[in-house]
């Protein structure tokens, strides 16, 4: 009997504690926490490039590669993510800063469902699953 009620009381403490310690994060994809670092990182490659010269963003994403990141998967359209195919889409911005201004964003080839597009606005600053 008295095992019963410490397992319940167990239980209800797991269940207390349960959204405390599982982030909605904790569910995602790994292919698409991979597209959020990668879109992340080539948002900073874009603000070291951007620092180099006088504040103007590169022309296409493969100006970024090597100096600025070694992630070769800058140089294409299509990248793969945990066996994944997304399409790559940048777009070059009139000025950096603009939160307001699409720069980069991953879309999925195959819709599964969970599978939602990384973007990363002109800010930089963090990429957002939409």
């Amino acid at each position: 009997m008295k095992a019963a009620v410490a397992l319940l009381a167990a239980i209800a403490v797991a269940v207390v504690l349960y959204p405390i310690f599982i982030t909605p994060n904790s569910f995602e994809p790994v292919c698409m926490k991979e597209a959020r670092s990668f879109v992340y990182a080539a948002g900073q490659a874009i603000q070291r490039y951007a620092h180099d010269h006088d504040g103007c963003a590169p022309d296409s994403l493969s100006q970024l590669y090597p100096l600025y990141t070694r992630d070769r998967r800058v140089t294409t359209s299509v990248v793969r993510f945990s066996n994944e195919l997304a399409a790559l889409d940048y777009s070059k911005p009139g000025r950096l800063g603009d939160p307001h201004t699409l720069v980069m964003e991953v879309r999925w080839l195959h819709k599964r469902r969970g599978l939602r597009p990384v973007e990363l606005w002109g800010d930089l600053h963090r990429p957002r699953i939409m």
